[in-house]
């Protein structure tokens, strides 16, 4: 009698419940269980029998390769055989002997669940042994067929878990898409919303605009910036999707397209997915149209078969979906359709709410109700005559219309040194604050390049000299040949021009030699601040400031960056001015803030340049008036901060306290 070696069937159970307890995949579980099961009786084929949805069995899957199959005798003691074990619940063997000449035993034993079978393992035994030894291998089979219904039993549990969790996330998910009406607060919820219940890398929402579309929200920002290349190639696709009515699942080929996409927007559809793919490196791009509900149906048709939601009403926007992993899960698929439905709906109703005839004011009206109500209605009346009346004071009452302004603390008379080439600092002859007369030496620069090329020029020039000495000789020799006599003369001229252009050269080197002694252009003070950190062994270049020389003892000057926005309130006050009356300036130093002076504008400049400081700003200077400032400024030190007020003229309190958010608006909200 063949018995299976304990020890293998042994091996083979403990893998069968590692296998169970593993809660593989039908794809995995029926290869490995029906090959450990096959093996372990020795079975030449075998097939592991699934019933289907419509109450119909069919192989989930099929090991080995038996001829037999095609046998129409074998075909119907097979049907006889599953018919038997699918009804009585029990396993069953049967003995085999087809016309192609191969015998054996077909052992089957059903997975039950529930009192009611579930799959059928089938296995063929064979050469056939004695009928007494098949009892032996269709326990070992209904034993391990009996664990396959535990595998079954608990994935089946496992999908109703999966499935009410599924339906709580569902469920929550139309709580938050449909829980306000704002149609901007709505679009977020439902980009937001979406990639979290279908688990997309990334979920937008578009809507019409115009005759295009616009990005609404996009998963995870909470602001969009709608000029971005990613936001208008996302609402280019949009467009073309929507303006063929039909969703777009994209693989990253076209080969799937709807028909309607195909024919009528291949071209402009194909240059779209290919510019955003390459923007956002997306190859998984699903587009969805949403649509507004479709309004009933006329009474008295009954029996006409209600289209799907999605597929009636106008398209007002598109729910795009960027994941590859959605395309191949049936399950998010389904998610992703549940998705764009309760989204349409909600988006539709807010939309809808949008367009109702001055709803800000509506809804601010009604949040107001509460004012004129018995109990609160002398705090209104008090609260509104007081708003009034502040009103009628800012619009009646002048007052000095005041522009502020920073600047610094200058001396008029102040000279700039330059260098005037390139060169090293080697020698300084001053520091900060020491007093320098015009013309005396300041600093030394060193530039050897400049000596190697006064003694290459000069090297020229003698060669040239001597030359032409010798050319000279030449000439004076007698019996010289009319040739010859041409000849040399043609070479002295060479050499003459030559020692020209050599000694024009040398002239230019020695002027540019003697301007590495820098002397002071005026007599004053030496106001750079750390001259010898600054300049003292450091190279400088051709152009560059070197140092700044103030006269302190003649007359000081403000000069203030008055930013751009403000200038043309001080040109116009300055227009309406009178010739002989500039503009008032009151400022304090931030040496003394204590003291208030005067002065007056002199100048304002016809350019605007970029300012560090406060950006963009008109500079303008202001003559500051001796006589009317309480007391002379002590010690005056050139760059000295101020805080300046130009005064331009009178205008209404609320426009002195109001003018710059008046002008906000004005360009950034009128304009």
């Amino acid at each position: 009698m063949i018995v299976p070696q304990q020890e293998q069937i042994r091996q083979v159970v403990q893998e069968i419940v590692g296998l169970v307890k593993s809660e593989a995949d039908p794809e995995i579980f029926y290869p490995q269980f029906l090959a450990l099961a096959t093996s372990a009786i020795r079975g030449e084929y075998g097939v592991f029998w699934v019933f289907q949805d419509d109450g119909t069995v069919a192989p989930a899957y099929e090991r080995g390769d038996f001829k037999a199959t095609e046998d129409e005798s074998f075909r119907k003691s097979r049907a006889e055989l599953l018919q038997a074990v699918t009804t009585r619940g029990e396993p069953l063997g049967a003995a085999l002997k087809s016309d192609a000449s191969q015998t054996g035993s077909l052992l089957a034993a059903p997975m039950m669940h529930d009192g009611a079978c579930r799959g059928v393992v089938e296995v063929l035994v064979g050469p056939a042994p004695p009928s007494d030894d098949s009892p032996d291998y269709l326990r070992f089979l209904s034993r391990v067929t009996d664990m396959a219904g535990e595998w079954y039993r608990t994935r089946q549990v496992r999908q109703i878990q999966k499935s009410q969790e599924s339906w709580s996330d569902r469920q929550q998910f139309v709580e938050l898409v449909h829980q306000s009406i704002d149609s901007n607060l709505t679009a977020y919820t439902l980009a937001n919303e979406a990639r979290r219940l279908i688990g997309a890398s990334r979920v937008s929402v578009t809507l019409n605009h115009g005759t295009g579309m616009r990005v609404a929200a996009v998963s995870g920002q909470d602001e969009i910036d709608r000029r971005s290349n990613v936001a208008t190639r996302l609402a280019a696709l949009a467009k073309c999707v929507t303006a063929a009515g039909e969703p777009l699942w994209y693989r990253g080929e076209f080969d799937n397209l709807p028909p309607q996409i195909e024919t009528a927007l291949q071209e402009a559809l194909t240059e779209a997915l290919d510019v955003y793919s390459d923007e956002t490196s997306s190859k998984t791009v699903i587009v969805i149209p949403l649509r507004r509900p479709a309004p009933p149906r006329e009474q008295g048709r009954p029996n006409e078969e209600e289209p799907p939601e999605l597929d009636q009403g106008e398209i007002f926007g598109a729910l795009v979906v960027e994941d590859e992993a959605v395309l191949n899960d049936p399950q998010t698929t389904a998610q992703i359709e549940f998705v764009a439905r309760q989204g349409a709906l909600a988006l539709a109703n807010a939309l809808e709410h949008s367009r109702l005839f001055l709803l800000p004011v509506w809804r601010a009206l009604g949040n107001a109700s509460w004012l004129i109500k018995a109990k609160t209605l002398p705090k209104t009346i008090a609260a509104s005559t007081a708003v009034l009346a502040a009103i009628l004071i800012l619009w009646l009452v002048p007052a000095d219309f005041n522009l502020e302004a920073r600047g610094a603390l200058q001396p008029v008379e102040k000279r700039e040194l330059f260098a005037q080439t390139d060169g090293v600092v080697n020698s300084l002859h001053v520091k900060t604050g020491d007093y320098v007369t015009q013309g005396q030496l300041l600093l030394e620069l060193d530039n050897p390049d400049l000596l190697l090329e006064e003694e290459r020029l000069l090297g020229e020039s003698q060669s040239s000299e001597q030359e032409l000495q010798s050319i000279h000789r030449e000439l004076l020799r007698r019996g010289l040949s009319d040739d010859d006599r041409h000849r040399l003369s043609s070479e002295q001229s060479r050499a003459r021009s030559h020692q020209e252009h050599a000694n024009t050269q040398l002239a230019l080197v020695r002027k540019k030699i003697n301007s590495l002694r820098l002397v002071s252009p005026a007599a004053g003070q030496i106001v750079t601040w750390d001259v010898v950190r600054l300049l003292d062994g450091r190279p400088v270049a051709a152009g560059q400031r070197l140092l700044t020389i103030a006269d302190a003892k003649k007359p000081w000057r403000l000069e203030l960056l008055m930013p751009e926005k403000r200038i043309g309130h001080v040109a116009r006050a300055q227009r309406e001015q009178e010739a002989d009356a500039p503009l008032r300036v009151d400022y304090v130093l931030s040496s003394d803030p204590s003291t208030r002076r005067t002065g007056t504008v002199k100048e304002i400049e016809p350019v605007a340049a970029m300012y560090p400081e406060v950006g963009h700003a008109v500079k303008v200077r202001v003559e500051i008036d001796v006589n009317g400032s309480p007391r002379p400024i002590e010690n005056p030190r050139p760059g000295a901060s101020v805080t300046a007020e130009v005064y331009c003229g009178r205008r209404s309190l609320g426009y002195v306290l109001f003018h710059e958010m008046l002008e906000w608006v004005q360009e950034n909200v009128l304009f």
